[in-house]
């Protein structure tokens, strides 16, 4: 049986310097660019590699996973974005998760908080009360489908949050 692994990262730190700028136009920091590449780096090494990145559209989530894809050399077509990550219900991120294509055996979704959090607080023992922004959790279950995942068995394979890390 082929397990699935998922790793649900929350965009990279963002810029709050043009108060005009539409929320969904906002870009990342160069810190947020340098923790991205730190976790980045810390998947490869963990050889956590996603099949499938599917992504909100906001302009910092897009650019997060971009940036992921360039770090660990996947090809464009793997991106998806998906308007249902960019600030709706919990159970958007589940219906996203439970549509990807059962072919797929290593999926990335990145979003926003508070949705992302307690998306992954769902299958987590030990809860986070923040998820960081360019910070994963990766999760392996035991199951050969996605829409099984939340009444599969479930091991946390990685916890990666920037400031933990050495940089």
């Amino acid at each position: 049986m082929k397990n699935k692994r998922l790793l649900i990262m929350r965009h990279a730190k963002s810029s709050w310097d043009q108060l005009a700028l539409d929320d969904f136009q906002r870009p990342l920091l160069p810190k947020g660019e340098s923790r991205t590449n730190l976790v980045s780096d810390a998947l490869k090494e963990k050889k956590l590699i996603p099949d499938q990145i599917i992504c909100s559209p906001a302009v910092r989530a897009l650019t997060t996973a971009k940036l992921v894809m360039k770090n660990l050399e996947i090809k464009e077509d793997k991106l998806i974005t998906e308007q249902n990550l960019y600030f709706r219900g919990e159970e958007d991120y589940f219906n996203t998760v439970f549509a990807c294509p059962n072919e797929i055996e290593t999926l990335m979704i990145v979003g926003h908080n508070p949705m992302i959090t307690s998306f992954s607080n769902f299958f987590l023992t030990e809860k986070i009360e923040n998820l960081p922004t360019s910070g994963i959790i990766g999760l392996e279950f035991e199951c050969e489908k996605w829409e099984d995942i939340a009444a599969s068995s479930c091991n946390n394979i990685a916890r990666l949050f920037p400031k933990k890390m050495k940089s």
